[in-house]
């Protein structure tokens, strides 16, 4: 098996997130997400059905929600309200993600979130709608996008797995 950290974060409450992937994960049970409370690692279990998602990538916004990419399972947002676990929320291809395999995470100025779909686009969610940008909207055809940075004139950044650097001007992709 091969191992692969999914990236750790500390939410603004001390609490350390660390997600993994493991490939292939033969039990379903290897990869996933644990959180450390400043005492115990727990093994948090998501509502996604087994296998345990592999987890690529951690983030939280402004409005305390976790957020974690995965590979083949879509966008998870966790909320957590006053400290107890609020639920889950996983938004697929069905609620309009470029793909099912996420990984970059932004939370832009504006409050918008923007996410990575690696060989598929690259996804925007206002906090109601996804929008999807793919090969249509001039980003380049199989992108394997994986990290997104936002530039002090707003742009919105990307680069692919073969160099592609891509620019978001607010109006369309170029590259």
């Amino acid at each position: 098996n091969v191992f692969r950290t999914g990236g750790m974060h500390e939410a603004r409450d001390g609490t350390l997130w660390a997600g993994s992937a493991v490939f292939p994960d033969s039990v379903g049970t290897q990869s996933g997400i644990s959180r450390f409370d400043g005492t115990t690692w727990t093994t948090v279990e998501v509502p996604v059905g087994s296998p345990r998602p592999n987890i690529l990538d951690i983030h939280q916004t402004q409005d305390g929600a976790l957020w974690f990419s995965t590979w083949r399972q879509g966008l998870l947002r966790f909320d957590s309200v006053s400290g107890s676990d609020g639920g889950w929320t996983r938004y697929t291809t069905e609620d309009g993600l470029a793909g099912n395999t996420t990984s970059g995470i932004l939370e832009a100025r504006d409050g918008s979130l923007w996410v990575a779909s690696s060989g598929a686009g690259i996804n925007r969610f206002d906090g109601k709608k996804w929008h999807a940008y793919t090969a249509g909207d001039g980003l380049p055809e199989g992108g394997r996008f994986r990290s997104l940075w936002q530039m002090a004139d707003g742009a919105i950044w990307t680069i692919g797995g073969d160099g592609e650097l891509c620019r978001f001007d607010g109006t369309a992709w170029q590259y």
